[in-house]
């Protein structure tokens, strides 16, 4: 079976003023279809005007304490430590942490390889940090149920109050929408699979959200409602932690909403990686071992027009004869080689600012991928398919002095693109139509582009 290109992982990434986006993967299954396979952000609305992509309120201990290879990356938008403690922000090994501003109240400490880009500026007491201090939270029924899904199950789950919701071994769970008050845990582990759309989840009392092993998590937040745009809400008083460990593919768990949780932890280890499309609004921050947060609190979209594929097919001639007199027989052979093809794929990519200051594009990459089949899970949109996908090619750019976490990992690839007119939005005049754009709060920006 011939290999199908995907041209994947358009990422867009904006400082402050950056936004980061990260756009569609698309599959050509035995070169008959398109399908669009798009990793953005779901939040169709804001809850608040936040004045910080990552928040982290810990007024007085460690706010964020990472080590070993784990990475904090805010692709848009600012990071603000609270603490005032002279140990406010403690990375070591090859801790990195990337995002366009980082401002701490209290003192840095680093050591070994540990990085930060741009380097964290001490600031004052920013004064009343938290966007979501007035947000009520749901009240937990007196009754609470259990949720349990083990072995190979496939079962769907109502809203409602749950004493404890486990998910284990290969069963896969989906939410249906509404709100999920938890009152002891919420457990996801082994290879398991949980999704739903338009959910929300309310930890009451010292419970939590642990995700380990393998496991697959894809949750979207509602779009109407006391609740729209918040995916994972926190008692005020729960210190339990956001807990994602164990090893699995980037981007394999995914929550498309805002996390607020003003006593929790939002803790990693492992080289898995959670991708939070969202402002997060934590106590404080723990990254161990390999464990990566990728905050991208933005909506991003990819629309593919077309896909031609044209071979380039080579023809030599010879005779059999030298020269001929009238009457002789020549015979001619001929042999038609195929020297390769070229694929051109066209579409429109936007990118929409949900902040409420201005981001610039700073840097962007896309990468062609090939596989032997096309065929994509359901959930393929967050990094999973039933197959491996290898760089065939690709193309990136950043503005001077910017240098991205993740740069674009293939050569070879065309790109071109036409940017169109939106109010809000200022492209550059000259040298590349995506770096440097600017994008008004609550507007967005397009590009017309051919791959090739």
């Amino acid at each position: 079976m011939p290999a199908h290109p995907r041209p994947g992982r358009l990422v867009r990434h904006l400082s402050r003023p950056v936004l980061g986006v990260l756009l569609a993967s698309v599959a050509l299954p035995a070169w008959a279809y398109l399908s669009t396979m798009v990793r953005a952000a779901t939040l169709s609305s804001e809850p608040a005007a936040v004045a910080c992509t990552l928040c982290v309120l810990d007024q007085q201990g460690t706010g964020v304490q990472m080590s070993g290879n784990g990475q904090l990356l805010v692709h848009w938008g600012s990071m603000v430590v609270d603490s005032s403690s002279s140990s406010a922000v403690q990375l070591s090994g090859n801790a990195q942490v990337q995002s366009s501003e980082s401002e701490v109240v209290g003192g840095l400490q680093e050591s070994g390889n540990a990085s930060t880009v741009p380097a964290f500026a001490e600031v004052p007491a920013p004064g009343d940090l938290d966007p979501f201090a007035a947000l009520s939270e749901p009240t937990p029924r007196s009754t609470p149920t259990t949720f349990q899904a083990t072995g190979h199950q496939s079962e769907t789950a109502s809203p409602g109050t749950y004493s404890s919701f486990q998910v284990s071994g290969q069963a896969s769970v989906t939410l249906s929408p509404g709100v999920y008050v938890i009152t002891q845990g919420f457990q996801v582990s082994g290879q398991a699979t949980v999704s739903g759309s338009g959910v929300m989840l309310f930890f009451a009392g010292q419970s939590g959200l642990q995700l380990s092993g393998g496991s697959t998590v894809h949750l979207t937040s509602p779009s109407s409602g006391a609740y729209a745009g918040i995916s994972l809400l926190y008692d005020r008083q729960d210190a339990s932690a956001i807990q994602s460990t164990g090893n699995g593919s980037p981007s394999q768990r995914f929550v498309g909403g805002a996390i607020y949780a003003a006593a929790g932890v939002l803790g990693g280890s492992g080289a898995q990686e959670l991708q939070v499309d969202g402002p997060v609004v934590v106590g404080s921050v723990q990254l161990n071992g390999g464990g990566t947060v990728l905050i991208d609190n933005v909506e991003a979209s990819q629309t593919v027009a077309g896909a031609t594929l044209t071979p380039t097919l080579g023809l030599a001639l010879t005779s059999s004869e030298q020269s001929a007199t009238p009457g002789d027989t020549v015979t001619y052979s001929a042999t038609v080689s195929n020297n390769g093809a070229g694929l051109a794929v066209t579409g429109t990519v936007t990118a929409t600012n949900n902040d409420a200051t201005t981001a610039r594009v700073a840097a962007y990459s896309e990468t062609l991928q090939t596989a032997s089949t096309g065929t994509c899970s359901a959930a393929s949109n967050h990094g999973q398919t039933t197959v491996g996908w290898s760089d065939l090619a690709g193309t990136g750019g950043a503005l001077s002095g910017y240098s991205p976490l993740e740069p674009a990992p293939a050569t070879g690839m065309t790109l071109s693109l036409t940017p169109q007119p939106a109010t809000g939005v200022t492209y550059p005049s000259s040298g590349d139509p995506m770096l440097g754009t600017t994008i008004a709060a609550g507007d967005t920006a397009s590009w017309e582009y051919t791959a090739t």
